[in-house]
């Protein structure tokens, strides 16, 4: 019989992993360039846009590859309108609708997973990160129907998924689920924002703040390194994505009084920056008239 050629959509500006399948669907040159030659047979698709998803789906597609918030990328959610045609297209051409929550499922939100928020279903669910607390740890949950490819022992790794971390992941869905975690997170992620959109109305070089529940994004009009440098001086750790963008993950029991500390040192510290900017500018400034 011969062959059937298909291959994977997924997104640009996307970041599906390190290891060699999921830096495969991976667009981002960053990470690709020093690992290639890399598998074959995924194509990448405009962010949100509706039109170039469209233009690419056919019946050689066999799934589509979605990072319904993209971490990475820089804190950019997929709108709802490409994620109902995502839907719709999978459902026309028989292709596999996977999404990876592994940053932004498990209560990250202020929802089990994040896709909750719309009336729509993936066919595969990829989950990790919180649910191990630090140890080895992830789970892919599937429909009935795509279930069946999977048999005992198919797949797995040697120090992923052992009774410890099993364990440990039981306890911390417990305790999401008792301790009534996820109205938390979605309360104090709301403020956590408000605090952040007040330091955007403060300062004109923060262009945007996004984001959901406790995964938040900060975009400034320069790189961010320095200002996680100095967060990381007064004893906040955060990081830089897509090089301008602050990403914010804090713990899911972080107070808003712990919050409201690190806001202050934030403003502090973006004080800093704006006037050591405005120093540079004046310094660069030609001196006298034209000549």
């Amino acid at each position: 019989m011969p062959i059937r050629i298909t291959w994977a959509l997924t997104l640009a500006n996307a970041f599906h992993g390190r290891t060699y399948g999921a830096l495969s669907a991976t667009a981002s040159d960053k990470y690709r360039k020093p690992y290639e030659p890399l598998v074959p047979g995924f194509r990448f698709v405009k962010f949100n846009d509706v039109e170039d998803l469209k233009s690419q789906f056919n019946e050689k597609v066999c799934a589509l590859i979605v990072e319904p918030i993209q971490g990475e990328g820089g804190i950019h959610a997929c709108s709802p309108e490409f994620l109902t045609a995502a839907r719709q297209l999978c459902d026309q051409y028989q292709a596999l609708l996977i999404f990876d929550e592994i940053q932004c499922g498990i209560g990250r939100t202020g929802r089990y997973f994040y896709f909750q928020k719309f009336d729509i279903k993936p066919d595969v669910l990829t989950l990790a990160k919180p649910i191990g607390l630090g140890l080895p740890l992830g789970a892919l949950l599937t429909t009935d129907r795509v279930a069946p490819t999977f048999g005992p022992g198919d797949h797995g790794t040697t120090f992923g998924g052992g009774p410890l971390a099993c364990r440990v992941g039981f306890e911390f869905l417990k305790i999401l689920q008792e301790d009534h975690l996820l109205k938390q997170i979605a309360t104090t992620g709301d403020f956590f924002k408000e605090r952040l959109l007040g330091l955007k109305s403060k300062y004109p070089f923060v262009l945007d703040v996004r984001g959901e529940g406790l995964i938040l994004g900060m975009e400034l009009s320069f790189p961010g390194r320095e200002v996680v440098n100095r967060c990381l001086e007064a004893g906040f750790i955060i990081n830089c994505t897509a090089d301008k963008v602050l990403r914010f993950l804090p713990p899911y029991i972080i107070t808003k009084k712990e919050i409201s500390k690190f806001i202050k040192a934030l403003d502090k510290i973006l004080s800093e920056v704006n006037l050591a900017t405005q120093e540079v500018d004046s310094v660069s400034q030609p001196v006298g008239g034209s000549h």
